[in-house]
């Protein structure tokens, strides 16, 4: 009875067969309570068994359910980061690029900012020939070809500056209505609005 498990077999093999010893006093007597007694015990036994296996299990679930938590948390946060740097590699590759820094262009008649807004000025002020211009032409790049005409004080974005050489700059231009955009002389923008003077031009 050296060996683990065969005690308690053995009790409860013995204890099974007390219907059938009920008659003899002797075992009445001293067996029946020593099997009933080993049987308590193994009874007792089992039951702190079954809860310390309920509390290791229990322990290690906690333990499990804390990393289950931690890998779940990881995999979120790495998930966003992905998402962020597709987003930022998406909009940059669609073409959008940081807002470029202002620049102030001094020309001959006065400072246009870049980027900016401004307004169209066809009058020419300064005597004898004093007039005003309606439409001024929005050339292309290479001022070669008309592509349409803005009206004297539309108001106009500012995008572009180039610099042609002795003071003298061209911009480009987009009206605010968005029904024209091009190049325009240094010359016909200002930064406020201007009365029509002399003879007008259409």
């Amino acid at each position: 009875m050296t060996g683990r498990g065969f005690p308690s077999k053995f009790i409860r093999y013995l204890y099974g067969l007390r219907g059938r010893w009920e008659q003899s006093d002797k075992i009445n007597t001293y067996v029946l309570p020593w099997i009933k007694v080993q049987s308590e015990r193994y009874q007792l036994r089992q039951t702190k068994g079954s809860q310390i296996e309920r509390q290791r299990v229990g322990k290690n679930q906690a333990r499990l359910g804390g990393k289950n938590l931690a890998s779940h948390w990881i995999s979120v946060n790495f998930f966003v980061i992905v998402f962020a740097l597709l987003s930022i590699s998406c909009g940059l590759s669609s073409g959008d690029r940081p807002t470029p820094v202002p620049r102030i262009i001094k020309t001959e008649k006065e400072s246009i900012t870049v980027p900016g807004e401004a307004f169209i000025d066809g009058t020419n002020p300064e005597p004898p020939d004093v007039f005003t211009l309606l439409n001024v032409n929005a050339w292309d790049r290479n001022e070669d070809v008309i592509l349409c005409r803005l009206r004297h004080n539309d108001k106009v974005r500012v995008l572009a500056v180039k610099d042609w050489g002795s003071g003298i700059y061209s911009f480009e231009v987009e009206s605010i209505l968005g029904d024209c955009a091009g190049w325009v002389s240094d010359l016909f923008l200002s930064n406020e609005l201007h009365k029509i003077v002399g003879e007008t031009i259409p």
